[in-house]
């Protein structure tokens, strides 16, 4: 089972994705508040982990782990702790 999670892309893309892939699309365009992209990925997460659980094979197919990163760093109290490249700690595990 192909599931693919699409983070930040432009409502067009997502279409074009949708109509061209033969599997599951879950989707958060550049214009909706960063608390949808880390929804959507946690969904997405959560409906892999039933299939599996129903002996199905899945493989996820993530678009972009980049913008999924920035919006659980917006998401999160800051810690006051910062990494490399502006990430606040707490961000990389919620």
């Amino acid at each position: 089972h192909i599931m693919v999670v699409l983070v930040g892309e432009r409502p067009e893309e997502v279409t074009d994705i949708r109509r061209s892939i033969k599997g599951e699309v879950f989707s958060s365009t550049f214009d909706e508040p960063t608390e949808n992209h880390t929804r959507v990925a946690e969904l997405a997460l959560e409906r892999a982990k039933r299939l599996v659980e129903t002996g199905r094979d899945v493989a996820i197919l993530l678009d972009s782990v980049t913008r999924l990163a920035r919006a659980y760093n917006l998401a999160v109290p800051p810690s006051g702790r910062t990494l490399s490249g502006g990430m606040d700690p707490v961000a990389l595990y919620p």
